[in-house]
């Protein structure tokens, strides 16, 4: 994918509730949220702008549809910078914190204290981004140890991949299969 010639069509606001409505208690299991770029930076040459599509906007769409809870993914733009996901958990009211969980993104850089205080916030798993027009370099020692710190805390992993991608680390993949 040519990031040059990609173009993202913008979302309607203008949520409205589906027919037939979502069944009670339904999960949004995974969205994006960005938010301004001199407050939450992106990591060098994202392979994308980053939309407008802030956590408030997120939730305002998950009251219209009637969703409660929702999966807030970590979007690769921000590589391991982990602070809007952060300021999202971490600021919402209490009765909320309970319906929304994260998944980061975990490598070598991310340190044990900050792990620790993702997990106080809510994060449950990390994602592996295995897809080449996101450029994350995915090193196999590197997802391994990243695999083993968050399995001690009981998250899952997520694994974004293609189908080539998937034949090009078979081996690291079944090398962490518990």
């Amino acid at each position: 994918m040519d990031k040059a010639q990609t173009t993202y069509r913008a979302w309607d606001r203008n949520t409205r509730m589906p027919v037939p409505s979502p069944p009670a208690g339904s999960c949004d299991c995974q969205f994006h949220i960005y938010d301004e770029p001199d407050r939450f930076p992106t990591r060098p040459n994202p392979p994308y702008p980053p939309p407008d599509a802030t956590f408030a906007d997120a939730r305002k769409m998950h009251r219209a549809l009637g969703f409660k809870r929702g999966v807030i993914v970590h979007s690769a733009i921000y590589g391991n910078d982990h602070r809007l996901l952060l300021h999202a958990l971490e600021g919402l009211p209490a009765e909320e914190k309970k319906n929304y969980r994260g998944i980061g993104i975990v490598d070598d850089r991310v340190d044990d204290r900050e792990l620790e205080r993702l997990h106080a916030a809510g994060v449950r798993g990390a994602r592996f981004n295995f897809v080449r027009f996101l450029t994350l370099d995915q090193r196999t020692e590197e997802v391994r140890r990243s695999m083993d710190r968050i399995r001690a805390l009981g998250w899952h992993a997520r694994l974004h991949v293609h189908g080539a991608d998937l034949l090009e680390n078979l081996a690291l993949l079944r090398s962490i299969r518990d």
